[in-house]
This record gives structure tokens, sequence and C-alpha cells, in this order.
């Protein structure tokens, strides 16, 4: 039976079946057309993944051009000489790790979001992974070093 095509039941749409599958979904009703849902995909790519696509580049710029003072700031404190010039390296490195994760973290939220409009179930799966994945390496690295890397854990994540 067709409904009545509103934005919020394109929202609710996409939000639970995917873009694509929310769309297929309104044509088995009857709600819309093969054409009009091909139509509003289309539109979505240009609107919604292009968008955020171009969103994630300037993310990436952005963290790419905080890694080298990130670099320097490491270098800086490991010639540091005294407990002055060491505790200002240790701020310094603390106050751009941050700036980094507030990059980091807009960089996944837009991954999440692009994620959510092709498969909402791994959408929100994913940080829930990636939760239990980080405290597993944490805790292995109490045993194994402090260094230890297992991409295989991320697999999921």
């Amino acid at each position: 039976m067709a409904r009545v095509l509103t934005s919020r039941l394109l929202t609710e749409q996409i939000h639970n079946y995917s873009a694509w599958g929310g769309f297929l979904d309104l044509v088995d009703d009857d709600t819309i057309t093969m054409a009009a849902a091909v139509s509003y995909m289309a539109t979505f790519f240009k609107d919604g993944f292009l968008e955020h696509t171009l969103e994630a580049k300037g993310e990436v710029r952005s963290l790419t051009a905080a890694l080298p003072k990130l670099e320097l700031i490491c270098k800086s404190g490991a010639a540091a000489k005294t407990e002055a010039q060491m505790q200002l390296q240790i701020d310094a490195f603390y106050n751009e790790l941050r700036a980094i994760d507030r990059i980091v973290v807009e960089l996944y939220e837009t991954h999440l979001t692009m994620y959510g409009w092709i498969d909402p179930n791994q959408a929100k799966i994913k940080p829930v992974e990636m939760a239990k994945a980080m405290d597993a390496i944490r805790k292995r690295r109490l045993t194994e070093g402090l260094n230890l890397k297992d991409p295989k854990m991320f697999n999921h994540a």
C-alpha cells in the first residue's frame, strides 16, 4: 500500500534500510517509481555522499597538517634537558594531541554517517566494536608492551 511521501518518511527509510534499500522499499509498496528511486539515489550521491566525501578530504588535510607539528614536538621533547623544558613539551604534545583527536573524531563521524547511509546496522555496530578492540589491545599492552600493534583486532571495528 502506497504511503504519503514526506521528508520524515525518507529519513526513516534511509535510517532503517540504507539509502538505496529505503528507496527500493518505497518502490515495492508503490509509493515511488523505480525512476524516482534512481533519481533520489543520484541526488543522494551528489548532495550526501559527495558532500561528505569532500568534508572527509578536508578533515584528512587538517590531520596531515597537524602531524608535522606533533612530530616537531616529539623531537623537541627528545632533546629536552630540564624539567621545565620537558613540561613545556608534554603540555604542547597534549594540546596538539587533543587538536588531532578532534579531527579524527570528525573524520570518524563523517565516515560513520556515510556508512549509515549504505549499511545502517554496521554503522551502529562499528563504534561498539572499535571500543571493544581498543579495550582489548590496552589490556594486552600491559603484558605484551606499550607499543603492541595488532591490526587484526580492528578488522571489524
